[in-house]
């Protein structure tokens, strides 16, 4: 038993120092580090050109008094006008727009923006990433040692084991990155826009962060694991690359047990996507049959990646 063990810790570490050699880590945390510039890029580019839009409103006022009460008003509406939308009282509408942007560039909603970014980049990150550990062994030929060395089971269980270490370690260094560039990030805002003019707002989060984390964590296991299957099962990295990216950005959600309506309705509850990062097209569901669907996939997922590995020759 001590001696599996140990073969089964050294398959594990033989993986993190494939993937370390092979420069697989250094690739993706590259992603995860350019899906966090992107996002924060993006907010940073729409509060200002709210803020500009804000003081270009502002210049239109002959006197302040006039400008102080429609702010006092705090109510706008748009208003249909030759299939043109026009806004009334503009000034109150960019001044909640840039209250609902500050609280957006905080610190306090720096991890929940990522978490919500999340459900565009992650599938693909890490459906690949899964796709990259299922299928090396089989293209390297050197599955037929591991197993030899372990047993068809224990490889397996060092696979699983290998991805969900890998990915919670991508999630700590993706933390930690994430609240030093939030910081960072906020203190520019400061610096560019009058913060103390518009830090008054009525926001809250709609969950805690770490359901979010536990939540984010466990369906990029999931989507780890489908990509893994994939990996398994074509022994390639180039048509399971183009499923992947397909299903996460060109299939539609088609059902309410669809896998990605499930996942989109869960974050949907527990976020409250105040940033770039908007979902649309979620069909009703609820937290129960969401939960079963994502974690039936889960369940299937590993079933045939087991069974594959079992019943499939080491030596094909």
């Amino acid at each position: 038993m001590r001696i599996i063990l140990k073969d089964k810790l050294e398959i594990i570490a033989s993986e993190f120092r494939r993937m370390y050699y092979s420069n697989l880590i250094l690739y993706f945390l590259l992603s995860i580090l350019a899906m966090i510039i992107l996002i924060f890029y993006m907010n940073y580019k729409e509060i200002t050109l709210a803020y500009e839009d804000y003081t270009r409103v502002q210049d239109l006022y002959e006197n302040e008094e006039d400008m102080k009460e429609d702010l006092e008003r705090n109510d706008y509406n748009m208003v249909e006008e030759n299939g043109t939308y026009m806004v009334e009282n503009p000034i109150s509408y960019y001044n909640e727009q840039l209250k609902t942007l500050l609280f957006v560039n905080s610190p306090d909603y720096t991890l929940t923006q990522i978490f919500e970014a999340g459900i565009i980049f992650f599938p693909i990150i890490f459906g690949i990433f899964g796709l990259l550990l299922g299928c090396a062994d089989y293209k390297t030929k050197i599955i037929k040692h591991k197993v030899a060395r372990v047993g068809r089971k224990n490889y397996y269980l060092s696979k699983i084991s290998t991805s969900m270490i890998t990915i919670l370690f991508f999630f700590l260094i993706m933390i930690i990155i994430s609240k030093l560039a939030g910081i960072i990030m906020y203190n520019v805002i400061c610096n560019k826009i009058p913060v103390n003019d518009f830090s008054s707002h009525n926001l809250s989060l709609s969950s805690n962060v770490l359901m979010q984390f536990i939540f984010m964590y466990f369906i990029s296991i999931v989507y780890s694991s489908v990509g893994m299957l994939i990996g398994v099962l074509t022994k390639g990295a180039i048509r399971g690359v183009i499923l992947i990216a397909a299903y996460a950005y060109a299939v539609p959600v088609f059902s309410k047990f669809d896998l990605k309506n499930s996942y989109y309705f869960i974050m949907d509850q527990l976020c409250d996507f105040y940033g770039v990062i908007k979902i649309s097209g979620i069909k009703d569901s609820s937290i129960l049959i969401s939960m079963i669907i994502i974690m039936g996939f889960l369940i299937f997922t590993n079933i045939t990646i087991y069974l594959v590995i079992i019943k499939r020759s080491a030596y094909e």
